[in-house]
């Protein structure tokens, strides 16, 4: 029979995955609210560079971002939307 007390270990994993399902949630909406998924959406590989200056936004902020969903697997490096069909893109987009 499992023990309903977890173990510490166990209960930081927890901690840390609903920190980063928080701050993922943010980022989703930052780049929804900012044009960012809509201006990658079939653009192929952009640098954030490109997609700053399409948006008028700061290189620095853009390419924050970027690494963040590259780590949530929402883009992939070379910098370009992870969808595996255009029904992905229309999810975030």
């Amino acid at each position: 029979m499992m023990s309903a007390i977890k173990t510490t270990e166990e209960f930081a994993g927890q901690v840390v995955a609903d920190v980063s399902a928080t701050l993922s949630g943010v980022m989703t909406n930052i780049g929804h609210k900012l044009g960012l998924y809509k201006s990658m959406a079939f653009a192929g590989k952009l640098t954030p560079t490109i997609l700053a200056e399409k948006l008028g936004l700061a290189e620095r902020y853009v390419r924050e971002w970027l690494n963040n969903q590259v780590a949530g697997g929402y883009v992939i490096y070379p910098f370009q939307l992870n969808h595996a069909s255009s029904s992905g893109t229309g999810i975030v987009v």
